[in-house]
């Protein structure tokens, strides 16, 4: 058991050098290969930042990250690749620091590592608005690692997605409410059922769908408006990018 222990320990100082090889691999399969289609989100974003005049047609969350890059950008940048490099800079080296910080990894999750390393590179550290969604699911990684009671660490979570719905993306009130009604069901199937079995896992799974239903057929009356955003706005978003490149 030690020496597994050992072998899994010795495999981080290993991943490092992996995780750079992989990531300077995804940015160039990004800005060499990859068409701008798959960035109109972040190339809208970018024009706003860049363009005063561009800046006043995409309000609500592209306006709050277009303010949020504008504010942090103290280099000036003005291109895509300029933000794709020092993006990735950071969260690359913050989430090298947590593999540091790691006891082991054994050979699954090297793997696993790896590959959110090159599609996190490719889709994330990018100017958008899925890099401030990162730091907010980075907050909340904070908290769960906090020595704390389980109790706070479910107000924390919730506390920041409630705070990140109020004025960032509305519809993570709902999610947030939706993680509470999750973690009270998941709560009560484990007293009720001390010994998982397959019939009890089904029973969970079902139990679970109809939690996560009925909490959205509610929400669909008392918050319409963010039940929508839930159900429509990543429709809505390649509709747009869709028009934008085949106009």
């Amino acid at each position: 058991m030690e020496k597994i222990e050992k072998i899994y320990r010795e495999n981080v100082k290993y991943i490092i050098p992996l995780i750079v090889v992989v990531a300077i691999c995804a940015k160039l399969i990004q800005h060499l290969y990859l068409p701008e289609k798959y960035y109109f989100d972040n190339n809208r974003i970018l024009r706003m930042i860049n363009d005063s005049k561009f800046y006043a047609r995409w309000p609500n969350s592209y306006e709050i990250a277009a303010n949020f890059f504008r504010s942090i950008n103290i280099f000036h940048f003005t291109t895509m690749l300029e933000w794709s490099l020092f993006l990735g800079l950071i969260f690359n080296s913050l989430f090298i620091m947590l593999f540091l910080k790691n006891k082991g990894l054994d050979l699954k999750q090297i793997i696993f590592a790896l590959m959110c390393t090159g599609i996190l590179n490719i889709y994330i550290y990018n100017v958008g608005k899925d890099s401030i969604q990162l730091l907010f699911f980075i907050l909340i990684f904070i908290v769960i690692h906090l020595n704390i009671s389980k109790i706070l660490k479910v107000i924390g979570c919730f506390a920041i997605l409630c705070w990140e719905g109020s004025f960032y993306r509305n519809y993570y009130t709902i999610i947030a409410f939706l993680f509470l009604a999750v973690i009270f069901g998941v709560c009560w199937l484990r007293r009720k059922h001390k010994k998982i079995n397959l019939i009890n896992g089904i029973l969970i799974f079902l139990t679970l769908y109809i939690i996560v239903y009925a909490f959205l057929g509610v929400a669909s009356v008392i918050v319409p408006k963010e039940y929508n955003e839930v159900m429509v706005c990543k429709e809505q978003t390649t509709q747009l990018g869709g028009r934008y490149y085949h106009r």
